[in-house]
């Protein structure tokens, strides 16, 4: 190997400190076709690897958003059910309000069409002192 030779070869694979970053960097002073086309290679394939993986990083981070957002649908629907399994919704409370209002109206007709507990026993002891005086004119 000469000495340009092992110029060229080092400053082609060598390395440069940026700022804590590692950057491989080429520098061709004097090179053959087949050089160039390795470094035009090296860096289409670098720049593919790098648009793929901020692609893969995006997409990733979609797709947990999305599951996220599928089990968080998920818990909702399943307290929107245990929700209405407690509450009642407006078509239902109108029809126990309703229901209440004619069992209302029945109580208030019960109230005025039967009679109390005090009247019948009144009632009941007349009738039994009447079959009692009726009984005993019969007998004696």
């Amino acid at each position: 190997m000469s000495e340009n030779s092992g110029l060229l070869f080092q400053n082609l694979y060598g390395i440069m400190k940026v700022k804590t970053f590692m950057i491989p960097f080429f520098i061709l002073q004097s090179g053959s076709e087949d050089m160039q086309q390795d470094l035009i290679f090296y860096i289409i394939t670098t720049v593919f690897s790098v648009i793929l993986g901020i692609i893969g990083f995006f997409l990733k981070r979609t797709m947990d958003r999305l599951d996220r957002n599928e089990t968080n649908v998920q818990e909702l629907k399943e307290a929107q059910y245990a929700l209405s399994d407690k509450y009642a919704t407006k078509a239902e409370v109108a029809e126990i309000k309703a229901a209440m209002q004619k069992l209302s109206d029945n109580v208030d007709y019960i109230k005025e069409h039967t009679t109390k507990n005090e009247d019948f026993i009144r009632v009941m002891t007349r009738l039994e002192s009447k079959i009692d005086s009726y009984y005993q004119k019969n007998q004696g």
